[in-house]
């Protein structure tokens, strides 16, 4: 795959709006405060999250939505109508258990409907490290995934020409699932009103899911229209070892930032190793001159 983009941007800018390693919650009491909330529950034990000691990918707790069939957790995301939004978190599994979310279009969910229906991982037991999209653009999407072990799960949307236009893409252990440029919608095209909210769902008593490290900001860029815009290519994406990129400009310098946007890299030349870069989302920036642009790409 190659992007290509007509940059009249510059460096990547980042908001921040959560960043929850899961650490400071106590033990026994529900998850209920800041960004988490409940759904169609009335809180508390048999529906919040509940911070865990069992499993976590840093620190030593992370969330569970356990195998009760009524938890009903909430993801605060902002009912975001406009620029693009980078929501990212990790997910363990266990062995002979499934889980379920979907991605709502209001928050509180309660007041909204899932634009993306039913994202199930080892739905009824039935097929271990295998799950669906049920409920999203093109009809359903399988994908797999490893139990007993963390991954990621990475959400972008895209918002820049208005809600009703918005595009996503969705990556699940580092695979693209949903392709960049996917209508941000159902599947016979309703429109979302709103990027709301995250809704995990204890869907059975064989339900089991550990959240932790959860990372949402959105990626904006400085618009410097008086300078002309610069078009470059890079590829291959995803990439394991090099980065190629081409332009008809002098390209100066290049600079990769994470999902944080923190600075993770500069480079001179066209060939950048990221070998030793952790699989993962990230933005490449080039400079020529007074012009800047900016694509996204995964490591693998």
């Amino acid at each position: 795959m190659t992007l290509i983009i007509f940059g009249q941007c510059s460096m990547v800018a980042q908001l921040v709006e959560i960043n929850d390693n899961m650490e400071t919650y106590t033990l026994g009491d529900p998850i209920d405060s800041d960004w988490w909330s409940h759904g169609n529950c009335s809180g508390g034990m048999g529906c919040d999250l509940f911070p865990s000691t069992v499993f976590f990918r840093s620190g030593s707790k992370s969330g569970l939505v356990p195998g009760d069939g009524t938890t009903d957790v909430a993801l605060n995301l902002g009912n975001k109508i406009f620029d693009e939004w980078a929501l990212s978190f990790w997910i363990y599994i266990p062995s002979n258990k499934e889980a379920h979310l979907q991605i709502m279009d209001q928050y509180p969910v309660t007041s909204g409907v899932s634009v993306m229906g039913n994202i199930l991982f080892n739905p009824n037991l039935s097929n271990p490290g295998e799950g669906v999209i049920e409920d999203c653009y093109g009809g359903p999407v399988n994908f797999n995934f490893p139990h007993d072990q963390w991954f990621q799960f990475i959400l972008i949307v895209e918002i820049f020409s208005g809600i009703s236009l918005a595009t996503c893409a969705i990556l699940i252990d580092n695979v693209e699932v949903l392709p960049y440029g996917t209508p941000f919608t159902d599947s016979v095209g309703t429109t979302a009103s709103s990027f709301g909210g995250i809704e995990f769902l204890s869907i059975s008593q064989n339900n089991e899911l550990f959240v932790d490290d959860i990372s949402y900001q959105s990626a904006f860029y400085e618009n410097v229209d008086e300078f002309p815009g610069l078009l470059f290519q890079i590829q291959p994406n995803p990439v394991v070892h090099t980065l190629n990129i081409q332009s008809d400009f002098e390209i100066e310098v290049v600079r990769i930032f994470d999902t944080l946007g923190r600075d993770v890299g500069s480079f001179r030349g066209t060939a950048l190793d990221i070998s030793s870069f952790a699989a993962g989302l990230y933005f490449v920036e080039v400079v020529s001159g007074k012009r800047r642009a900016v694509q996204k790409f995964i490591k693998n």
